[in-house]
């Protein structure tokens, strides 16, 4: 179960010590550990120069790093820092070092020089490739090792094919961090500050080493998701908590600080962040919350988002979530029977509107948002007839042109002139379509040879077919304080309603789904000419409306045309 896995060797690397007269060997070579310096130092007399040099594993050659020039009874001292994150070593040379100068004199005045590293523990990296027994496996070297000796100092990484590896990532200042492993459910791991493939730590531990801290819960609930603001918001299966440095500080190694905010937990579903709020799916998935900082409370809390519709989610759970910005800002929620669920959320102005979509004889699998020209585009793999299709879900059209007009699913736009057949409709065969033509809804059809017909004389410049999509609005029941009372009991009625509609033709209405009338707009087009879209308020007479103590009032569209509700009033009559 190790293979793949790393495995830490730490050993006590000692300090090395050279002295001598250089040449052009590398007889003066020591080792270096990362972080540590060497220190070079000439003594005596002698002329010519020396020079540092550094090797280069990558490219496997020695590179210059110092060249230091004498002359006599100068003598020179420097000192070089290794960089790098392995032991790297280091050489003095010299192509002249002429020590003839003191010929016949005190010999312990001639010249020389002394390389010295410095001792420390030091930490290797192996990543254990073969099996061969209990006792013995291979492995490839990832990080140069202290010693070839036996150490009682070692670790295996915390990630492997039998730990598991991690469920969450994300940055949080300038470090990348993961978080709930398997093995270790409640810890997260941050790299070095802006060295986002480095989670080593120094010796001593500075404040830009790498973090590795657990979550100090009374229960064991693995991390899911894990959020950026001023704190790191990490959200596991029981509970939601913060990590921060304290104070307004910034997260090191020495100041690690883990809160609990609440105990509500988090499905297996990523949340999503609208503004400086962040909303996610309970641990059950039939539950949908919000949370945000609260200056009353001093922690992180929200709200229960589905608690007035309920209804939605009874016997269901969410199965994938995205938040689509613009135009709208709707949280789109995929539910486990494949119905898509929308949620217009404006926390600013107290909306919290659901809406339910679906597709004629196809399910929503998964849904995503990506950036577009004008608006965020919302993307969907759905299930049709046993087959996964990656769709596309358009932005609604905002023009008033009746003949632009495209609310039908999974259909196609033909341009051209004299037009009366659409042909190649393969993908819809033996599907009845909705039909827009020149601006005009069209009898419905059923698709037969991959085509339908349209018109045998007269011909049309723009056509839209495709799946046909009901929308419909029906209101709560309507309720209102009498004097005496509330009305909930009561029996009332409602003739007249005033809609206010925004660029809108076709629909129906009513009290009732199995009675609906049809609303009229005609009004001074030209005989041949679409109906305009409608932008105002209309009065609607309700002809079938009756007395009931439960009045819901119902608007359908189900025409290939657009419809905008802005308000409706109803005029009610209560009765006794």
């Amino acid at each position: 179960d190790n293979i793949g896995s790393l495995i830490e060797l730490t050993h006590y690397k000692k300090s090395e010590y050279k002295k001598g007269v250089p040449d052009t060997t590398d007889a003066l070579l020591v080792s270096c550990l990362p972080g540590s310096s060497v220190y070079v130092e000439s003594f005596g007399f002698w002329k010519g120069n020396f020079s540092l040099e550094k090797y280069n594993e990558n490219s496997s050659m020695w590179e210059l790093v110092r060249t230091q020039d004498g002359n006599h009874s100068q003598n020179y001292n420097f000192t070089e820092k290794n960089e790098e994150e392995y032991i790297v070593r280091y050489r003095v040379t010299s192509t002249e070092f002429d020590t003839t100068i003191w010929s016949g004199e005190n010999e312990k005045q001639t010249g020389y020089v002394t390389l010295q590293s410095f001792g420390n523990d030091y930490s290797g990296i192996i990543k254990i490739t073969e099996y061969i027994s209990g006792k013995k496996v291979k492995g490839k070297v990832l990080r140069t090792i202290g010693s070839t000796d036996a150490t009682q100092i070692w670790a295996f990484s915390p990630w492997s094919r039998s730990k598991g590896y991690p469920t969450a990532a994300g940055f949080f200042e300038d470090r990348l961090v993961f978080a709930g492993s398997t093995r270790y459910p409640q810890t997260f791991w941050s790299s070095k500050v802006g060295d986002y493939y480095n989670f080593g730590t120094s010796t001593p531990v500075v404040d830009d080493d790498a973090v590795t801290a657990t979550l100090n819960g009374g229960q064991m609930n693995g991390i899911k998701a894990m959020v950026a603001f001023g704190e790191l918001i990490l959200l596991t299966s029981g509970g939601e908590y913060k990590v921060s440095g304290g104070q307004g500080k910034a997260l090191t190694p020495s100041n690690t600080l883990s809160q609990a905010q609440e105990y509500r937990g988090i499905s297996d579903v990523l949340p999503v962040t609208v503004g400086s709020r962040i909303v996610f799916a309970q641990q059950q998935g039939n539950i949908i919350r919000d949370l945000a900082y609260s200056y009353e409370a001093d922690k992180y809390t929200g709200d229960d988002l589905n608690l007035l519709c309920s209804h939605l989610f009874d016997g269901h759970k969410v199965v994938a979530m995205t938040y689509q910005q613009t135009p709208d800002s709707i949280i789109w929620f995929v539910r486990d029977d494949g119905l898509l669920l929308g949620l217009t959320y404006i926390k600013e102005q107290d909306i919290y509107a659901w809406h339910k979509h679906s597709i004629k004889n196809a399910r929503f699998v998964n849904v995503c948002c990506i950036p577009g020209g004008e608006c965020d585009e919302l993307y969907a793999v759905i299930e049709r007839n046993g087959q996964y299709e990656n769709v596309m879900l358009e932005k609604r059209n905002d023009n008033d042109v009746p003949e632009e007009q495209i609310y039908v699913d999974d259909g196609i736009t033909v341009r051209g002139s004299d037009i009366k057949e659409v042909t190649g409709l393969t993908w819809l065969e033996g599907e009845t379509v909705a039909i827009l033509a020149d601006g005009n809804a069209l009898p419905q059809q059923k698709v037969e040879g991959g085509k339908v017909t349209l018109s045998e004389k007269h011909g049309y410049s723009v056509v839209h077919v495709g799946l046909p999509i009901d929308a419909v609005i029906k209101t709560l029941p309507i309720e209102f304080q009498m004097q005496d009372g509330s009305s909930i009991s009561r029996k009332k009625r409602i003739g007249n309603l005033s809609v206010l509609f925004k660029n809108t033709r076709g629909g129906l209405y009513g009290l009732s789904e199995e009675k609906l009338d049809e609303i009229k707009w005609r009004d001074t087009e030209a005989y041949g000419q679409p109906t305009k879209l409608f932008t105002g308020k209309k009065k609607i007479v309700l002809p079938a409306a009756g007395w009931d103590e439960t009045q819901q009032l119902i608007i359908k569209q189900d025409a290939p045309l657009p419809m905008t509700v802005l308000a409706i009033v109803p005029e009610i009559v209560p009765g006794g």
